[in-house]
């Protein structure tokens, strides 16, 4: 799975797809937190780990867990 997106995302940043509403995020080193507000969608992560922070409260998700949100949220 991994190397099927490396081909489709090339360099890091965004890639859209053929598919609306879908893209892929690339990042080949860690990034720094940053205010973010998540649009109701999934977010699969295949490779590495991601961490949401609300508050005091931390969210992880990695290749075996996915984040869904069915509402806007920061």
């Amino acid at each position: 799975m991994v190397g099927l997106l490396q081909a489709q995302a090339t360099q890091e940043g965004y890639t859209l797809t053929a598919l609306p509403g879908v893209r892929l995020l690339r990042s080949d080193r860690p990034l720094a937190r940053t205010p973010v507000l998540y649009d109701p969608g999934i977010v699969i992560v295949c490779q590495g780990v991601k961490r949401g922070y609300m508050g005091a409260k931390v969210y992880q998700y990695d290749a075996q867990h996915y984040l869904a949100v069915s509402v806007p949220v920061p």
